[in-house]
């Protein structure tokens, strides 16, 4: 019997994993938490063989939450829960230390066989495909945006907003130059030439747009 931990902060998603997952062959939740905190002590505690986390969280929270948990528990298993399968989503989840990924988009029986596979110790996170990922990323700007700080990061939600530099100074603390001049690196970093076309490029990568819970974990548990 393979057992789970959940973590989840949605606490609609979170009931569904656990209805659909009890009834399943060989396997049992341990654990099932909405705080990242609360997660990393119980798994601490109790130890489950195949941790299972929602790592789409903003601003990487749910990353930290999967770092967390392998470093308390180093032979636990993580499959990473995401939104939908993308190359950041692979390339994030494989240097958490995940064994597997699965989108809400998939079905029960898809994360099902991802926590059969990594509780028999096979990583279904293939590495040619993460360099291949991570090669897409460098190309498109995204692995440059995992090496900005909080303040350019901020200074781009505010500019993907319509704010001027004046304007931005003003929300991020700091001069009117030094503002410009940190756009001015921003813009070289993704290789732009203003600050039109770094907002629509932002726009593109949806830094700062809302995560969607998929509705398909959720109706699956209708099915079982």
């Amino acid at each position: 019997m393979v057992s789970i931990g959940v973590c989840e902060p949605h606490e609609l998603v979170r009931e569904a994993l656990v209805k659909a997952i009890a009834p399943l062959r060989g396997v049992t939740v341990l654990v099932a938490e909405n705080n990242g905190e609360s997660f990393v002590q119980a798994v601490q505690q109790h130890k489950p063989e195949v941790m299972i986390v929602d790592v789409s969280h903003p601003a990487g929270a749910g990353l930290d939450v999967a770092r967390r948990a392998k470093a308390v528990h180093n032979r636990g298993k993580v499959v990473a829960l995401v939104d939908e399968e993308s190359d950041s989503a692979l390339v994030n989840s494989y240097e958490v230390g995940a064994s597997a990924v699965v989108s809400k988009k998939g079905t029960v029986r898809d994360l099902h066989q991802a926590v059969l596979d990594v509780a028999s110790n096979v990583n279904t996170i293939n590495p040619v495909a993460v360099r291949n990922a991570k090669r897409r990323l460098e190309e498109t700007g995204h692995m440059a945006l995992s090496r900005i700080d909080a303040t350019d990061r901020k200074m781009l939600e505010l500019l993907t907003k319509g704010y001027t530099d004046r304007q931005i100074a003003s929300e991020v603390y700091l001069s009117l130059q030094t503002v410009r001049n940190r756009m001015s690196r921003l813009l070289q970093k993704f290789h732009l030439e203003n600050r039109t076309q770094l907002a629509l490029h932002i726009e593109r990568l949806r830094l700062f747009g809302e995560s969607v819970v998929a509705p398909e974990l959720t109706s699956a548990v209708a099915g079982q």
